[in-house]
């Protein structure tokens, strides 16, 4: 293995090169093949050479000697150790009748450790095939030690087996299905997806068949989608249908029609829309100033009721702040217009008037506060996280470096080879930079060879939107595998696995999944390879987002109470390479067993203008409270921006600025009423807050703060 320091390369002397001849000599005296029972030919391994092992096919698709084989099946080989993928070529491997000496012609693919042949035509009935591999080398340039070829017959029927549909989401039977979300549905091989045709090939409709459901078609990989033009009814039962209309690339009907019978959810509308994260975070100081703020829903929202200073506003102590609002992906982005001032506190607010697709409102507004940085400008650019991590092990050879900076970045001063680079053994690693809300990705030209260490660098040519250079740069070193693909894992969850009392009527609960290495969303697919089911097996209907390293599981409706969960992520997920995990991975949580602690509504209600100084500010729970949970002292006099109130405060009011305003609550049944001290400012935006230290009588608190606001009257 050579590695190098952050000093110098490490030189190669000469008992290190007479010891890898000395392995190469006695490897090589013991090279011979091994024939094996399918009539391919098993190859060892030649240890020890600088260029690391000669690839080996390990396996094979179809099987040598295999018999029956469909006309329209594809040819695979996998391969060990790293093979190089621009050996993977026409003349490597291919395709050819026994005793013949044309190539079938076909195109070739090469993901992870596997090459693909896929002929261009059915191939013919009762033939024999030999497929062969040869010439394909390792990543250090060794070649395999000899050719590998191996035979098989195609079955005598002139008619090509039609696909199947394997799995669908929702699956056939399925209940509580959520009104919006969309049916999937996988073939077995690749489709014509001209073929897929909504209220003719793919139709949804009641199942009594009195009512088509409009929508619409899309195709990917191998799984097809079909998304309704409107929320379906509730309880309601549904049958879908894909017919054998639909084609595979080679002209050939699905084999049969596939039905599924499904039935929605108890009550449209009950699945109300959400923010689940934001960026930045509440309460976050020294946000850069040029900072857009984003903000991530549960589920798709109607991005024509995202309006900037009506639904979606910030507020600072000058008052409105003017931007513009975007949304892609169930993600939201307010950019404002200009900078914002500096060392300033913000009030962040997404109201009721947004709605998501079926048109049902948002049931709480979200409010985020935050404080800007220092000066305007004067806050250098840093990366604050990067993908692998420092000093990291193992890392794959075919993965890009991800980098996280503290604020938005001029991607134009992010050049690959100039102020973004990698390095190896070998010199500089060739590359591209992409960036999207203030993650850089690196992206090697070709795969990184294995066992070396490499050193990445982002300089201080990098510059912030407002030209500010980054203050020193950053470098980062790790180490590729030995072996070359590295199945991806999962870090973590949440709920973690054996959690309690996860909370489930406050807000629809997310399942967050965080993965060692870049996954390909497309095999994150809910219902297939993650689902959610409680402990005697009934599915749980939801949907799935990624944003590396995070994939999230939303359930399409609020889960029950006092209810075990089991999550299980399949090794159909694959990282970028297409390698797929090791093995499944599986977790369990309970829901707490009653109803959460929650505000019911308030006066003033959120949201509100005009609102008497002289008002008090009241908020009902839902169920009786411990009187002794809603603290509202302060310890100190009190002096405007210096007086904050103790981390024991439950309840208390303040402008965006932040002014801290005294006052005292009191409670009468689950009626809690605050009375400022004073009477309020005129024409001033207020922000309330009740935080999870208040509690029911049992001890529970609520599952998040809530928080709203309310602008006094003018004078």
């Amino acid at each position: 293995m050579m590695r190098f320091t952050r000093r110098s390369f490490r030189k190669v002397g000469v008992p290190l090169l007479i010891g890898v001849w000395t392995a190469v000599i006695l490897s090589l005296a013991g090279c011979g093949r091994t024939p094996t029972g399918d009539g391919s030919q098993t190859v060892p391994v030649a240890g020890g050479g600088g260029g690391g092992a000669a690839p080996i096919v390990t396996s094979t698709v179809p099987v040598g000697n295999a018999s029956n084989v469909t006309l329209n099946s594809s040819v695979t080989a996998t391969f060990s150790g790293t093979v190089d993928p621009t050996s993977i070529a026409d003349n490597t491997v291919y395709l050819q009748t026994v005793g013949g000496t044309d190539h079938i012609p076909g195109t070739l693919s090469f993901v992870g450790s596997t090459a693909k042949f896929t002929p261009s035509s059915p191939l013919t009935p009762s033939t024999s095939y030999l497929a062969t591999v040869t010439g394909v080398t390792s990543l250090g340039g060794v070649a395999m030690a000899g050719d590998t070829k191996w035979i098989f017959s195609t079955t005598s029927s002139s008619v090509s087996a039609g696909p199947t549909i394997t799995v669908t989401n929702p699956a056939d039977l399925a209940t509580a299905v959520g009104i919006t979300a969309p049916i999937t549905f996988t073939f077995s091989e690749d489709i014509d997806p001209s073929t897929l045709v909504a209220g003719t090939t793919v139709k949804l409709q009641t199942a009594g068949g009195s009512s088509s459901v409009a929508g619409t078609v899309s195709y990917s990989g191998v799984m097809g989608t079909f998304t309704p033009s409107g929320a379906l009814a509730p309880n309601t039962t549904y049958l879908f249908t894909v017919t054998t209309g639909v084609l595979s690339r080679f002209g050939v009907p699905l084999a049969q029609t596939k039905t599924v019978i499904f039935t929605t959810g108890a009550a449209a509308g009950t699945l109300a829309p959400a923010i689940l994260t934001t960026n930045p975070v509440e309460g976050a100081v020294d946000v850069p100033n040029t900072n857009p703020i984003f903000f991530t829903f549960n589920q798709n929202i109607d991005p024509s009721t995202l309006v900037a200073g009506t639904t979606v506003k910030l507020q600072g102590t000058g008052g409105a702040v003017t931007g513009t609002v975007s949304y892609a992906d169930n993600v939201g982005k307010f950019t404002p217009s200009g900078s914002l001032a500096p060392v300033t506190t913000y009030l962040f607010t997404v109201t009721t008037g947004v709605l998501s697709r079926s048109d049902v409102p948002m049931s709480q507004a979200k409010t985020l506060m935050f404080t800007t940085g220092d000066a305007a400008g004067t806050l250098a650019p840093a990366i604050i996280s990067t993908s692998p991590s420092e000093g990291k092990d193992n890392v794959l050879i075919t993965e890009p470096i991800f980098f996280t900076f503290n604020q938005n970045i001029d991607p134009s001063t992010l050049v690959a080879g100039t102020t973004v680079k990698l390095q190896g053994t070998g010199g500089a690693v060739a590359g591209t930079v992409s960036y999207a809300d203030n993650v850089g990705k690196f992206t090697p030209s070709g795969s990184l060879a294995p066992v070396t260490t490499y050193l990445f660098t982002v300089t201080t040519g990098v510059l912030s939107r407002s030209g500010v250079p980054m203050a020193q740069e950053k470098t980062l070193m790790f180490t590729t595998s030995a072996s070359g693909p590295v199945a991806p894992s999962i870090d973590n969850t949440s709920p973690t696995a054996g959690a309690t009392n996860v909370p489930w009527d406050n807000t629809i609960t997310p399942i967050i999944i965080t993965f060692s290495q870049d996954i390909d969303p497309s095999t994150l697919v809910a219902g297939t390879t993650i689902y959610l089911q409680t402990s005697d097996g009934a599915p749980v209907p939801g949907t799935v987002s990624y944003t590396w390293p995070n994939g999230t599981f939303t359930p399409s409706a609020f889960l029950a109470p006092g209810t075990t969960y089991l999550l299980t992520v399949t090794t159909g997920v694959k990282n970028r390479s297409g390698i797929p995990m090791a093995q499944k991975f599986t977790m369990i949580f309970t829901t707490s067993a009653s109803a959460g602690l929650k505000i019911d509504n308030t006066t003033p209600s959120p949201g509100a203008p005009g609102v008497a100084v002289g008002a008090n500010v009241t908020f009902t729970f839902n169920q009786n409270i411990d009187g002794s949970t809603l603290v509202d002292d302060f310890n100190s006099p009190y002096v405007p921006l210096n007086d904050v109130p103790l981390s024991t405060t439950t309840v208390y009011l303040q402008t965006a600025g932040p002014i801290w305003v005294r006052g005292h609550v009191t409670l009468s049944g689950n009626v809690a009423t605050f009375t400022p001290s004073a009477p309020l400012s005129s024409n001033i935006t207020y922000v309330f807050t009740v935080t999870t230290g208040v509690k029911n009588l049992s001890g529970v608190g609520m599952a998040q703060q809530y928080r709203w606001s309310f602008t006094t009257a003018a004078p």
